[in-house]
């Protein structure tokens, strides 16, 4: 069980929400300077680790890992002529990795508030985004792919697929879908497909990373972060949840990383025996998607989930936690963002005081 929590957390009330963030991100992962991560702290699950990879060969008895890692996406330098008017917040962005590391986001009809939020800040540096959804419609200059179109016809016998009909009939006559607690039904059938899409369309990724519509990503982290593993070794990275039969799984709502090494062995060569097809029953049966793709790769690979809670974090902002245990881990995501936080946060991050100077 990774490490327990302190009597001492600290809960941050709503009142206070602009200081407590920038207390928790500088003082977490901002606090660490754009050369190194000293004596960061992650939390595999369970100890000892579980899995023989190099990732975990740096383990050691004081449970802190030493790695050099230079900042690939610093925040901006304020450059003459700089007023705060029209700044360009991906400049800097490191493009190139782009080759390497495929970054999925996944959205549903109803969400079209949200997502625009999303793709105007923390995707707004992503050329090559795979928008993945229950609906065929283009925003913008994107372009969303139903994830769903391609399932087997026999998920349609389950009921919960009928408002996916029902969203296709009001798309068509309004032009567009309310929010509604009926669309979150569709949920669960999307993990399954949305891997084997991401891997069909784009083969060659070295890193697939899947983020959801509310969740913020700090780039700079995770790049830091996969810049010291190999994508050829089977990696399934994320926030760590309890599930059925003692098995554990990625929180969607934190996001994951799955390396190449394991998309290939996962999806397999066959299209008739591809995960969503093999898995089926239990997709239909389990709650959620992101239980059900996490006990799918566990089956079919025996890989199980290196935990990094509370790198990856599912708490919103207001329950985030921080205390003597986890000063110093760096933070990657969070959860539950309204699309005024997501702005908020985006502008603070990439306009923050910044000093190059390790310390």
């Amino acid at each position: 069980m990774f490490a327990a929590i302190s009597s001492k957390t600290i809960r941050i009330p709503k009142v206070y929400f602009a200081a407590p963030i920038v207390l928790i991100i500088t003082l977490t992962i901002w606090h660490i300077k754009s050369k190194t991560y000293t004596h960061i702290r992650f939390h595999p699950f369970p100890s000892p680790p579980p899995t023989k990879s190099p990732y975990y060969s740096q383990w050691n008895e004081s449970r802190y890992y030493t790695w050099d890692t230079p900042a690939f996406f610093p925040p901006l330098r304020k450059e003459a002529g700089d007023n705060g008017t029209d700044v360009d917040y991906c400049r800097g962005f490191p493009t190139n990795l782009l080759n390497d590391i495929q970054i999925v986001v996944k959205t549903g009809a109803g969400e079209l508030d949200r997502i625009t939020a999303h793709l105007n800040t923390v995707t707004s540096c992503i050329s090559n985004a795979l928008i993945f959804s229950d609906l065929e419609q283009t925003v913008g200059n994107h372009h969303f792919i139903d994830v769903l179109a391609d399932l087997p016809a026999s998920y349609a016998e389950n009921p919960d697929m009928a408002v996916y009909t029902t969203q296709k009939e009001t798309f068509a006559k309004e032009g567009s879908v309310p929010h509604s607690r009926e669309g979150w039904k569709l949920d669960r059938f999307k993990f399954l497909p949305m891997v084997e899409k991401a891997h069909a369309m784009r083969p060659m990724a070295k890193w697939y990373v899947f983020v959801e519509a509310d969740v913020y990503y700090f780039w700079d982290t995770l790049f830091r972060l996969l810049d010291q593993l190999d994508p050829n070794h089977m990696h399934y990275l994320g926030s760590q949840v309890a599930g059925a039969h003692g098995m554990y799984f990625a929180y969607g709502g934190a996001g994951f990383v799955l390396s190449q090494g394991l998309v290939k062995r996962f999806v397999g060569t066959d299209p008739s025996s591809r995960p969503s097809v093999r898995h089926e029953k239990s997709v239909k049966t389990d709650c959620c998607g992101d239980a059900a793709l996490g006990y799918a790769i566990l089956r079919d690979t025996g890989v199980r989930i290196e935990a990094l809670y509370p790198t990856f974090t599912g708490d919103d902002i207001e329950g985030m936690r921080v205390n003597e245990e986890w000063w110093c881990v760096p933070l990657l995501s969070m959860h539950r963002m309204t699309p005024d936080s997501l702005k908020w946060i985006w502008e603070w991050e990439r306009t923050r005081p910044y000093n190059e100077v390790c310390s």
